[in-house]
């Protein structure tokens, strides 16, 4: 063991930061809806988008994520543009890998457009 204190000291202990946490509810959501963990292009996840759009029920929500277009070979964020040629009407709305980013596609921008305000 060695004594840090005394005025010859030069070295400073610093207690670690962890940040281990994470969104366990949000995660569970995602993995029974759209995981698009490890797609590696926009081509691939749109491919992914369009398996659950083709599969969901008339006018339930597409949600979910985990994309993450700083991994894809051209690292441009997806547009509502394309997320709309692979949703058929569906509502949708995927997170980034972080959440810090989402899309939606056009129906759910008109969704929640006509949504009441308190």
């Amino acid at each position: 063991m060695r004594d840090l204190s005394g005025e010859r000291s030069k070295v400073f202990v610093f207690p670690g930061f962890n940040d281990a946490h994470t969104h366990l509810g949000e995660a569970g959501q995602i993995k029974l809806n759209v995981d698009l963990a490890g797609v590696k292009s926009l081509d691939a996840m749109l491919a992914e988008v369009a398996k659950y759009d083709k599969s969901a029920p008339p006018g339930s929500w597409l949600t979910g994520g985990r994309w993450d277009h700083t991994l894809w070979p051209v690292k441009s964020l997806p547009t509502r543009q394309e997320l709309d040629k692979v949703t058929e009407g569906h509502p949708a709305f995927l997170q980034r890998i972080d959440g810090h980013i989402a899309i939606a596609n056009t129906a759910a921008l008109k969704a929640a457009a006509s949504m009441e305000r308190p």
